[in-house]
């Protein structure tokens, strides 16, 4: 698992820098063949319903957060 903290650039590859389990500072470094293969990976059918549906179940989330406030 892993929390991203910023995309960047280091010559012909991407660096991602972050923490692995919460505790270990990483920077990661992408060549251009992965990020194709990522780009891949991301435009499936499911990936691209669920981005449609992203707004409503933000929507969704914020209106029973406001709801387990009140009472």
């Amino acid at each position: 698992m892993m929390t991203m903290h910023k995309l960047g650039r280091e010559g012909d590859q991407m660096t991602v820098e972050g923490s692995l389990m919460g505790a270990w500072a990483t920077t990661m470094y992408i060549n251009p063949e992965e990020i194709f293969r990522m780009v891949g990976l991301l435009f499936t059918w499911k990936v691209i319903g669920y981005m449609c549906s992203l707004p409503y179940i933000l929507i969704k989330r914020r209106f029973n957060k406001k709801g387990k406030k009140s009472k």
